[in-house]
């Protein structure tokens, strides 16, 4: 049986929601990086914040994560090149 997931400070969490379901927000916000939606769900967060009236939005995913390695490859060596430009000037 899988434990339900659990907040790290759970009362400090609740204010913080508490706080969000006053303001009777209506928002989505959307980020970047796989890391923090792991959090979102491994943490219960994305299901309690959408319940303060926060709709989070997975976004395209970080740089670093979405970019090949043939490409991170292309851009050290071509960043190298410049180094070495800017040397000679």
């Amino acid at each position: 049986m899988m434990e339900k997931f659990r907040l790290r400070d759970k009362e400090l969490a609740d204010k913080i929601l508490q706080k969000l379901k006053e303001m009777n927000l209506s928002i989505r916000l959307m980020h970047v990086c796989g890391t923090h939606q792991d959090t979102l769900v491994r943490f219960g967060l994305e299901e309690n914040l959408l319940k303060a009236g926060v709709e989070i939005r997975q976004g395209p995913g970080c740089p670093v994560c979405v970019t090949t390695r043939t490409t991170m490859k292309q851009t050290m060596r071509f960043n190298d090149t410049r180094e070495i430009c800017r040397e000679r000037r």
